[in-house]
């Protein structure tokens, strides 16, 4: 129950690589098409009716849903979708989209931030490699060795003998180091998206 309301904001922490991924290729397919002389209804279209671009794809469903079903112009379509989501990226999007469809220029708008999100992208992999590293070794290093030799020498002082050593490493192999494996990735994960 406690981990249902909170369900929507993990499921955006957990799946934040895909639902970039699913942005870049979008933002590449925009921009390919609009350079070939597509409007960005037509594009909007043709990328709602793809399965392959995920969320973005559903997004885009609601966007033309709005045009054509309420009645919005197109520019107050991609407001309402801008207010909607709950998506930093998407939300960037829709601005870029907003003033190039006013203004004018959207491929151009639309490659400059393909350009920042792969460099932020690049710079946060960057300076999240070091604290990694130095993660990892801190998690196996104390999470693993010290209890390891801890637990065979109380195992030893208590006479417990060789049955105690090898429960001491069914421990250590079967429950605490498949948590820490679980708690690292879980931790890359998050760090490296």
């Amino acid at each position: 129950l406690v981990l249902s309301i909170f369900y929507q904001k993990i499921r955006l922490i957990l799946f934040r690589g895909e639902i970039k991924l699913q942005v870049l290729f979008v933002l590449l397919y925009i921009i390919s098409i609009l350079r070939a002389g597509a409007s960005l209804p037509e594009v909007l279209e043709s990328i709602s009716k793809s399965d392959e671009y995920g969320i973005v794809a559903f997004e885009a469903r609601t966007i033309i849903r709005d045009v054509n079903i309420s009645g919005y112009s197109l520019a107050e379509a991609l407001e309402r979708a801008k207010l909607r989501t709950e998506i930093p990226l998407l939300k960037k999007l829709y601005s870029q989209m907003i003033i190039g469809y006013n203004k004018g220029n959207l491929a151009l708008l639309l490659e400059k931030l393909y350009e920042d999100i792969v460099r932020e992208s690049m710079a946060k992999l960057d300076s999240s490699k070091f604290m990694i590293q130095n993660l990892g070794n801190l998690a196996f290093g104390v999470g693993l060795v010290l209890p390891f030799s801890g637990m065979v020498l109380s195992a030893m002082m208590a006479n417990q003998g060789f049955p105690g050593i090898l429960n001491t490493i069914d421990f250590l192999l079967t429950k605490l180091g498949p948590l820490l494996t679980l708690i690292f990735g879980i931790f890359v994960k998050l760090k490296v998206e």
